[in-house]
């Protein structure tokens, strides 16, 4: 079997998936599988997978009617043979020992959980530099949280990508299949919950492509505040044991206030037609925050906290 599974969700990916195949064909660690989930894609990214399947037995590829990512990377973590798991979008690229440094950090250091940090590009690709594995600075904790929560290079991110896991961490944690948006959140935040041995990485092995046709870009919506919703409830879930109080502090303090300073420019940005209905969501969801004890001024600008409570009087009283 397979040191590691790679699980890429797919969905008329064409443009760019040879890319992201051929940095997974470059990398310097060979034991691994690369489990590919399309997802109903109507371009030509059946043609792309035949090829590439044909050249490499390491490449399996399973297919499903549109249902979203969430449900293909479920169905790829149901596949997966792999002892160690990554999961990569079809836009993007890896650094090619990507694996390798990962792995080693993994097995080094016991750790369940190893992320790394990344690079931004469009359409020209990075250039990568040979690194020496065993020099590259990291930290070592028991709280990928407040990992997540710090700043500088150690930061975790909050994706899904860019992290190697132990099998025995995913055990019992699914994506939710019911959200669009924020699904790596609710995903993460269940792993993180359980305080697995972390180890952070400062170097920039994972490229992200910065895509306009890429969900995070997409147009704000309705659909970003009730899934935001659905993911909120289910984090604040996780995080409802004492032994997770500082956790959960972190959460309130650092996360919490960066998601609601994305949803408060969704909102505002969002088509006149919506935009109305975007403010009542949003002041009912800061209504819940508030009387669950998950609003609080720290973190937030006295700006925008002053916006939140006017947006709470304001869907309270009905004028959204």
């Amino acid at each position: 079997m397979p040191k590691i599974s790679v699980i890429i969700p797919v969905y008329n990916a064409a443009k760019y998936l040879k890319d992201c195949l051929d940095s997974l064909n470059k990398q310097s660690y060979a034991d691994f599988e690369v489990v590919v989930v399309d997802d109903g894609s109507i371009d030509e990214t059946k043609n792309i997978l035949s090829e590439y399947a044909r050249l490499d037995s390491r490449l399996v590829v399973l297919s499903q009617t549109n249902t979203g990512p969430s449900a293909a990377r479920n169905k790829g973590l149901d596949h997966a043979r792999g002892e160690y798991i990554c999961f990569v979008d079809a836009d993007d690229l890896l650094h090619p020992q990507y694996l390798e440094i990962c792995l080693y950090f993994a097995q080094v250091n016991q750790a369940a959980l190893v992320a790394c940090s990344y690079t931004s590009f469009k359409e020209v690709i990075p250039h990568w530099e040979r690194l020496n594995v065993a020099a590259i600075p990291f930290v070592k904790s028991d709280s990928p949280v407040l990992l997540g929560c710090c700043l500088g290079p150690y930061a975790i991110h909050y994706t899904v990508w860019g992290k190697l896991y132990h099998r025995s961490l995913l055990a019992d944690c699914r994506f939710p299949e019911d959200q669009v948006f924020y699904e790596d959140l609710a995903f993460l935040y269940a792993l993180w919950a359980k305080r697995p041995t972390t180890v952070s990485l400062s170097a920039p092995l994972y490229a992200y492509r910065n895509a306009d046709s890429s969900l995070t870009h997409q147009g704000a919506g309705l659909r970003h505040l009730a899934d935001f919703s659905r993911a909120l409830k289910r984090i604040q879930q996780c995080y409802l044991p004492p032994q997770l109080a500082e956790e959960k502090r972190f959460l309130i303090q650092d996360f919490i206030p960066s998601i609601l300073k994305n949803l408060l420019y969704r909102c505002r940005h969002a088509d006149r037609t919506i935009r109305r209905e975007m403010f009542a969501l949003f002041g009912k969801e800061l209504f819940l925050l508030r009387q669950a004890g998950w609003l609080q001024k720290k973190g937030n600008s006295w700006r925008k906290f002053l916006i939140y409570q006017c947006l709470i009087q304001m869907y309270k009283r009905g004028i959204l």
